[in-house]
């Protein structure tokens, strides 16, 4: 609909000492009320934040009142009306005049000054000065009550003082915790309340000290006996893990704080054999190889590690006797398993340690498993041989298949000798033990 909105404004330059401002506005309804984003704003504390709007319904303007808030439409207080040509709305102490409602179905408004004496306030019940209470006092008591229970009581649990553990168990007193920014992250939950286990001075960071206390053998962001150690000496833990935050996270998994040293290391070390790296994705040396390599035949195989470097040779090969494939294994659509297709992602398999500077190791028994079974038995579901060297394989496998001729009901295997019941215990002769040994075997094999 098309409002016409005169504004009577002051303006002692003109001769009554007003004029007015007319603006058109195209709108769906329009809305009267206190707050700023209404079309019409009168700031009045009588007026609701949304009181009414006007829209056009039928060929009709309708004023509708909004909640339980009323218009006052040519003296009487509606919450609803249908506006016509010389209808006035008292709106707290504005007056918006529908002034015409033109053929072409346009409304003309204009909106009044304030009545003298400026605009409402909302009363209240009792002054203070009826109270018999004067505001400074009144003011300063309020002030320093609030700064007693969120200061000093606090500080009060803060220091080493014997009413710390008196004030944290008290339910209506605020504590240091008051203070904190976020809750403990879930690996630092069995500390519970008590902050003094990492916080040893009031208002100062935790100390490298405080963190080491309990993570003495956490591998360090370069090892203990590195050169470069000199070079993290004036920096803290908490630099990098930030507790009480929110969302929780111990590690800032961001790329800035590892470009603040490494987009350009050799500005802290100009011997650094490391290359710089300013992103992860985009600009990040390759990684390095660990390679397994056999050393000895048979059982008296041993296997090392071999390191290859990001640059190494075209033809670095590793001699493990595996065969993998990351083609077959990643592949977008899935790889069968016994529980049905299965997208593998690159987490799947590879994990960081506990100090994020390493990957763990690739375990048969918690990566490959799941689609590799080593199950060889199809009427027992519990065998499985151990993943490893071949020795304890074959020594399952005869432990497994020598119980299976001793118990052929259970088992379907053939029968050694008959047995009578209660002669389980029953030493074998000479010929059953050989019976039993070549059936073994050939089942092992």
């Amino acid at each position: 609909m098309r409002v016409v909105l005169r504004c009577r404004v002051r303006d002692p330059r003109t001769a009554r000492g007003h004029r007015y401002r007319q603006i058109v506005l195209e709108v769906a309804r329009l809305t009267i009320g206190r707050g700023a984003e209404q079309l019409i704003q009168i700031p009045d504390a009588r007026i609701a934040i949304e009181h009414a709007r006007i829209e056009r319904r039928r060929g009709y303007f309708w004023l509708r009142a909004l909640g339980e808030n009323t218009v006052v439409v040519n003296g009487v207080a509606l919450r609803k009306a249908v506006l016509r040509a010389g209808d006035v709305l008292a709106l707290g102490g504005r007056h918006l005049t529908v002034e015409d409602i033109r053929p072409d179905r346009v409304m003309v408004l204009r909106l009044g000054l304030p009545r003298a004496g400026g605009e409402a306030v909302a009363t209240a019940h009792q002054t203070l000065k009826e109270t018999g209470l004067r505001a400074s006092p009144a003011s300063w008591a309020l002030v320093l009550g609030v700064l007693s229970l969120t200061l000093l009581a606090p500080l009060l649990t803060s220091w080493n003082t014997p009413l710390r553990e008196q004030l944290r168990a008290a339910a209506l007193l605020p504590s240091d915790a008051l203070w904190l920014p976020g809750p403990l992250h879930a690996a630092h939950q069995s500390i519970g309340g008590n902050c003094n286990a990492c916080h040893g001075a009031t208002f100062a960071r935790v100390s490298n000290q405080a963190c080491s206390g309990c993570h003495a053998g956490t591998q360090h962001h370069v090892p203990a006996d590195s050169p470069a150690r000199a070079l993290f000496a004036s920096m803290q833990c908490a630099d990098c893990h930030v507790e009480h935050s929110t969302p929780s996270q111990l590690v800032d998994t961001g790329s800035r704080q590892c470009v603040a040293c490494h987009a350009d290391l050799h500005k802290f070390d100009p011997r650094t054999p490391l290359q710089n790296a300013t992103d992860f994705g985009r600009d990040h040396p390759g990684f390095s190889l660990a390679l397994l390599e056999p050393e000895g035949v048979g059982d008296d195989t041993v296997w090392h590690t071999r390191m290859e470097k990001a640059d190494f040779r075209p033809r670095a090969a590793e001699h493990s006797n595996l065969k993998f494939s990351h083609e077959v294994h990643m592949d977008q659509r899935g790889i069968k398993s016994p529980a049905g297709d299965q997208v593998l992602t690159c987490n799947d398999c590879h994990q960081a340690d506990a100090s994020g500077r390493s990957m763990l190791p690739i375990r048969m028994e918690a990566h490959c498993s799941r689609c590799h079974s080593l199950r060889y038995d199809e009427n027992d579901p519990t065998s499985a041989v151990p993943h490893g060297a071949l020795a304890p394989v074959f020594t399952a496998l005869e432990d497994h298949f020598s119980r299976m001729f001793l118990q052929p009901a259970a088992s379907g295997a053939p029968a050694a000798v008959r047995r009578r019941p209660g002669g389980e215990q029953a030493v074998l002769t000479r010929d059953e033990q050989h019976r039993a040994l070549e059936w073994t075997t050939r089942q092992s094999l």
